[in-house]
């Protein structure tokens, strides 16, 4: 397989993956609407329903609540920096990825070409 048969079938996959991810969401949805309680157990699935909180408030928006702490935090920006000046610093490890894009119209192609092969 060559190059470019390897990028492509890296960009199919992601497509899969995203188009997987969206049913597993819409799923959870139709599951979480159906269920009456925290739990549910259905033959071997135990299904548990979980909450969680998000805040998007700015400090000023949460300084009438009084909900406002500093606190020291470590600076990544200046251990970037360091670390590309060649700063030796523990704990630091750098990650390589690809990430594939495409143009519009091939992508549509693709899409439409993942989308024939699910059918």
């Amino acid at each position: 397989m060559n190059l470019e048969d390897q990028i492509r079938q890296h960009k199919e996959i992601s497509l899969k993956i995203e188009e997987l991810e969206a049913q597993k969401k819409a799923l959870g949805q139709s599951i979480m609407q159906a269920m009456n309680s925290k739990a549910l157990q259905l033959g071997p699935y135990l299904v548990r329903r979980f909450s969680r909180l998000s805040f998007t408030l700015t400090v000023d928006q949460a300084r009438p609540f009084k909900a406002i702490k500093l606190e020291e935090v470590v600076d990544k920006d200046k251990l970037k920096e360091l670390y590309r000046q060649g700063t030796s610093i523990p704990g630091a490890k750098e990650v390589e990825y690809i990430q594939i894009s495409m143009t519009e119209n091939e992508s549509c192609q693709l899409r439409e070409n993942v989308f024939q092969m699910k059918t």
